[in-house]
């Protein structure tokens, strides 16, 4: 091969490299996720309606099905539109054997739920305030032992201030 030669399959080359790096691209999705304390206690529901969230510690949480729904909610809880829902940051689904339990000796109320024996996490509701904000049924909330509670890793706790 002559220099020229190889010259000129340099260039073109570059000239790939450059037509290439001019394309606009995005990296990841597109969309910027943000944390959104100001949507905590929220029911949300997606513009299909076929896919309910819950909002808390700033992060939406997917309700993977109907009987994940009813294991939490009380009857009656209403679920907002929120035009923006997808740039909302996303916590870990709510999904089989999510539950509400509450400590048999202290009377605290944790919403536990993660994959099991992989990430299963109790969030402790810090007040009775944020549960009924959340849309919680006390109906539902089942009394354990203390010795299980220590048992379950905790998570960053739940506790938000009432909306105005």
């Amino acid at each position: 091969m002559t220099s020229d030669q190889h010259g000129g399959s340099c260039l073109q080359s570059r000239s790939a490299i450059v037509m290439a790096s001019a394309i606009p691209f995005q990296v990841g999705a597109g969309i910027v996720k943000s944390i959104r304390p100001d949507l905590n206690g929220r029911r949300l529901i997606n513009e299909e309606s076929t896919r309910t969230w819950l909002v808390f510690n700033g992060l939406r949480h997917h309700v993977t099905s109907s009987p994940v729904y009813d294991a939490l909610f009380r009857p009656g809880v209403t679920f907002d539109h929120v035009p923006d829902l997808d740039s909302v940051a996303e916590g870990p689904d709510l999904g089989p054997g999510t539950c509400l339990v509450s400590d048999s000796e202290t009377g605290e109320i944790y919403l536990v739920f993660g994959e099991p024996s992989i990430n299963i996490r109790k969030y402790a509701i810090k007040t009775y305030e944020n549960f009924v904000e959340l849309g919680f049924n006390e109906a539902l909330v089942r009394t354990v032992p203390p010795i299980l509670l220590a048992a379950i890793p905790s998570g960053r706790p739940i506790h938000f201030a009432m909306p105005a």
